[in-house]
């Protein structure tokens, strides 16, 4: 029976829907208001490339292709570790639930579809690594893992694979599958240059934490999310720095922040600075 699309049939068709990697790059991008709000508002986005002719210039691809290639050498070492690997990259979430249903032995789930509501949105995405086994009650363990090619473990990298677990355990409760408990872990390479393993006692961290930041960000009525959804465009705080180079969206709040010749282009000027500046009336 296919579960999970009876009972997310009224959030798919009402719901403003939220990727997981665009939580992650707002906390990368100094928790940036208007990035959030381009991501939510299309709309919004597609008015001011027209206006001024401009078009998303994606990032370099040299850093997509070096991340892919540390990804596809996680995934060749979890391969070699003995256990069952299953490769679900273009399969859809009712191919991930049907997964977490019927496996029995030690299995690697390799970039499965996550879909579950997070407060008012329909968040979505695909984890990295997501490891299941069951217990001798029946019950499934979950280790959730994220892969970075970089060498430092970041809050963003922690916050995304919180969001992969909460979506999971939300697709196992309403699908009645039974969980022990839930895990989440980072790889990324360590200072001598190895590929860290995927098993059991893999070093996590405390999700409950995340949860938290979560919930803040997203789920409590009050959250971060609702909030920027809910102001008018022109009020949403942004500033530009040196983030923004690495911001899909850098062009059109370079062409708008010149246009109403923004405090953003008064040389050293913090966001700090410019939030009193504003709040005394100061444009």
């Amino acid at each position: 029976p296919r579960a999970y699309m009876r009972n997310t049939a009224e959030h798919v068709s009402n719901a403003p829907r939220l990727n997981v990697t665009s939580l992650s790059q707002y906390v990368r991008l100094e928790n940036c208001d208007r990035y959030l709000r381009f991501r939510l508002h299309r709309d919004e986005e597609k008015a001011m490339l027209k206006r001024w002719g401009l078009t998303i210039q994606p990032l370099t691809p040299l850093l997509k292709e070096a991340g892919t290639e540390f990804e596809r050498e996680v995934a060749q070492q979890i391969a070699g570790s003995g256990e069952d690997v299953i490769d679900l990259e273009g399969e859809d979430v009712q191919a991930t639930v049907d997964q977490l249903r019927t496996i029995h032995r030690p299995t690697i789930l390799l970039q499965p579809s996550l879909e579950a509501p997070l407060g008012r949105y329909l968040c979505n995405g695909r984890a990295d690594v997501v490891r299941i086994h069951r217990d001798g009650r029946d019950q499934l363990r979950v280790l959730v893992a994220d892969v970075k090619a970089s060498r430092h473990e970041r809050m963003e990298h922690r916050l995304q694979v919180a969001t992969y677990a909460k979506m999971i355990e939300w697709l196992l409760r309403e699908n009645r599958i039974l969980l022990h408990d839930i895990k989440g872990s980072v790889l990324h390479i360590q200072e001598d240059g190895s590929i860290p393993a995927l098993d059991p006692e893999a070093p996590s961290f405390d999700l409950e934490t995340y949860r938290t930041i979560l919930n803040r960000l997203v789920i409590d009525p009050d959250s971060v999310v609702n909030r920027i959804l809910e102001l008018p465009f022109e009020e949403v705080p942004y500033h530009l720095g040196y983030k923004c180079d690495g911001c899909l969206y850098n062009a059109i709040c370079m062409y708008d922040t010149a246009e109403r010749l923004d405090l953003s282009l008064v040389p050293y000027i913090s966001a700090v600075d410019k939030r009193v500046l504003r709040s005394a009336g100061i444009e």
